[in-house]
């Protein structure tokens, strides 16, 4: 398998992994079972998106035949009954949409949606995860497949929980393992009822997303099967893929980048003048340490980068600049560094997957490991350096 690079804000990981079950039956041995793992990996109310897309997503699952044994759904479960919800108990993903909060089961909620958890829930280790949720893991078969719709934010060469990064490296072990002694089975669905196939809705996708990156990884043969084999079909609905079309109460001048939005619900919170004091003064005092948290990142960051320049001039012209790296591919080689450097960060300045503004600036270090994959020793000095005066307990509120 090849190397992600990971800057969408939804990952979608689509592919046919073979695992050993005992006494699989005739049917199964013939079509193979099909397993869908939904994870939000964000936590918190200006986060709100990835909860109600994953829920969403399992109604549809659902609806199309997938039986709840077979949907593995994480999400920490902070949004409902949030008190911002102004209603509680419900989930929309849409303006005026309809609930889609009721009736989805959720397995691993709060602290237990993390890394580790979701490469064990993936990987069929249902003893690593005895005790934890409801324990549930892919129990897959040598024609089963799996689809899994991870929600959350990213940047090279990873993706984000709220309080971890899982890495390309890592998720790209975990398939390998999911693939086993060369028992992957892959074969194309022959289906008539669905012709949609993922190529189909990865390419209207690509066209009606212009604010963010659509890109498609793996086994592109997969990309002309149908999506019905994986996430189910109940013959409701049509047998072609629907035109998409923008709402004409769009407008895109009022979009925002993800990083933005927590700031941007503030300010217009506060812009309403509908507050009381008391918690028109909390906003703005988070408002404020916000910006502040933006302010020493950049600092933190900026200083970093000239720092290793200085000690290695040449490294420039290839890594690119600060503020616009060059676009270097990530190799499985890269990654301990990438991750060394990222973790010393954390450990010495500031929690990296806690602020979410880091994410459009990682690249640049990203780019150092592909230059030179050992550059890490030095780089982890400047860190510890560059983060000296930095005060312990700054972090980033949503």
């Amino acid at each position: 398998m090849g190397i992600f690079n990971l800057v969408s804000l939804a990952l979608f990981v689509i592919g046919s992994f073979a695992a050993h079950e005992p006494n699989p039956t005739n049917e199964e041995n013939t079509i193979g079972k099909k397993w869908v793992v939904l994870v939000a990996g964000s936590r918190g109310w200006s986060n709100y998106r990835h909860q109600a897309d994953i829920c969403h997503a399992y109604q549809i699952v659902k609806e199309n035949g997938i039986p709840e044994s077979h949907i593995i759904t994480m999400m920490v479960d902070d949004i409902a009954y949030n008190y911002r919800n102004p209603s509680p108990g419900t989930i929309i993903n849409q303006p005026n949409g309809k609930d889609v909060y009721k009736g989805v089961k959720i397995d691993y909620k709060g602290r237990d949606v993390n890394k580790k958890n979701f490469l064990k829930i993936i990987t069929g280790d249902k003893t690593g995860m005895r005790s934890i949720g409801t324990g549930r893991v892919i129990k897959g078969g040598p024609l089963d497949r799996i689809f899994i719709n991870f929600a959350n934010e990213g940047s090279t060469g990873l993706i984000s929980f709220s309080d971890d990064y899982l890495y390309a490296d890592e998720l790209n072990k975990a398939f390998n393992s999911m693939h086993g002694n060369k028992t992957y089975n892959k074969h194309t669905s022959k289906q008539t009822a669905r012709k949609r196939t993922i190529f189909n809705d990865f390419r209207v996708v690509r066209t009606n997303v212009t604010k963010s990156n659509v890109m498609i990884y793996g086994d592109l043969e997969v990309g002309q099967e149908t999506l019905s084999s994986f996430i189910g079909y109940t013959g409701n609905a049509a047998d072609h893929s629907p035109d998409v079309q923008q709402s004409s109460e769009f407008n895109m001048k009022n979009t925002i980048s993800s990083r933005d939005v927590y700031e941007s619900n503030i300010q217009y919170e506060l812009a309403q003048d509908e507050l009381s004091l008391p918690e028109s003064f909390k906003l703005s005092s988070e408002l404020r340490r916000n910006e502040e948290m933006r302010s020493v990142i950049d600092s933190v960051f900026r200083n970093i980068y000239s720092e290793v320049v200085k000690a290695r001039p040449h490294i420039k012209s290839k890594i690119g600049e600060y503020d616009k790296p060059n676009d270097l591919k990530l190799n499985l080689a890269t990654f301990p560094c990438y991750r060394s450097i990222l973790n010393q960060i954390s450990e010495s300045c500031f929690s990296l997957p806690r602020n979410p503004y880091v994410l459009d600036h990682l690249t640049v270090f990203a780019n150092m490991c592909v230059f030179d994959d050992q550059i890490h020793q030095m780089v982890d000095n400047i860190v510890v350096r560059s983060c000296s005066d930095v005060p312990k307990d700054i972090t980033y509120l949503k």
